[in-house]
């Protein structure tokens, strides 16, 4: 499962914090979760309320339109590209297929620890279509490249 708020930031359960749910407990039914951040503590997340109010006011004060009560947690078997960036991984199966954006692939593969827990799914398995630098990268790079060429010789 993956946090959806910040829940303790000491502890380091932040939005999109990952663990496993290990029981729940009795009364009132909550879940109990080892986080990959807190090694074997188990954490019980609690009931988070949210509030809304209308934007127009009754004599000066907001009314109240309704209350939401849920666990600010969500399933997280499966991840986005976009949502695992800046996460480190134990184990992932990437579906190449999907890429749309450059650079995609490379935030997907450099998600895990190792490329040994890496599987990459593609019906294709033409990877020169999903694995594609952007041109202006490319340039910008063979530029810096071609500088130090030019700085190395004038110093010579």
């Amino acid at each position: 499962v993956m946090l959806t708020k910040t829940f303790s930031p000491q502890k380091r359960l932040v939005n999109g914090s990952r663990g496993i749910i290990v029981r729940f407990t009795k009364a009132p039914c909550l879940p109990v979760v080892k986080f990959l951040a807190t090694g074997d503590e188990e954490i019980t997340i609690p009931l988070d309320e949210w509030v809304f109010y209308s934007t127009a006011t009754t004599g000066g004060r907001a009314v109240e339109l309704g209350r939401r009560r849920q666990i600010p947690l969500q399933l997280a078997w499966a991840l986005s590209i976009h949502k695992s960036q800046g996460m480190t991984l134990d184990c992932a199966v990437i579906k190449l297929d999907t890429i749309f954006e450059f650079g995609q692939a490379y935030v997907a593969l450099s998600r895990c620890r190792s490329l040994d827990s890496v599987t990459i799914s593609s019906a294709s398995h033409n990877f020169r279509t999903a694995i594609r630098a952007n041109p202006k990268c490319l340039k910008f790079y063979e530029e810096l490249d071609d500088a130090a060429v030019i700085h190395t010789k004038t110093h010579e």
